[in-house]
């Protein structure tokens, strides 16, 4: 397994950081774009990446803002679609960077499923396919109407709380 790193840039200008393990397999048979979950960062994934690699398959993963080593408020973003922006910037970027004519796939677990369920349904970009694995799609059970009208308030006054 071949680790590397690499930063690019979102569209607000935060310096996002990234991952790449490159398997040394000699028949590599694709690459995963990694999408982690809330609370999480890239740096969780070796043990993912060398399963991955071991089978033929590159990971290149990104700390999503606010995350890992990326730059932005702690777990906060200013807007979801922003999100999105940063990962179809992460892919181009990587696409530059290693150059790879192979199969990708876009890999998200818990926030990242709910993330790259989105892209998928809302971007353009033709994947060979998606992994999505303990996705956040749907709360549990409804929050009390109290709490929502809390969080309503706030948001306007105190967005990062």
């Amino acid at each position: 397994m071949n680790h590397t790193s690499f930063n690019f840039s979102s569209t607000d200008g935060l310096n996002l950081f990234s991952r790449a393990w490159i398997s040394r397999n000699s028949k590599v048979r694709g690459i995963v774009y990694l999408v982690h979950g809330l609370g999480e960062h890239t740096g969780r994934y070796t043990h993912v990446a060398e399963t991955l690699n071991d089978s033929g398959y590159h990971l290149v993963g990104f700390d999503l803002r606010g995350h890992g080593l990326s730059e932005g408020p702690r777990g906060h973003t200013p807007d979801y679609a922003l999100l999105l922006d940063d990962i179809e910037f992460f892919i181009q970027e990587s696409q530059k960077k290693f150059e790879l004519d192979l199969p990708e796939f876009l890999y998200g677990h818990s926030l990242g499923g709910n993330l790259v369920t989105h892209f998928g349904l809302q971007r353009d970009h033709k994947f060979s396919g998606f992994i999505v694995t303990a996705p956040l799609l749907e709360t549990a059970f409804p929050p009390p109407k109290a709490k929502l009208f809390i969080a309503k308030v706030f948001s306007s006054i105190l967005p990062t709380l």
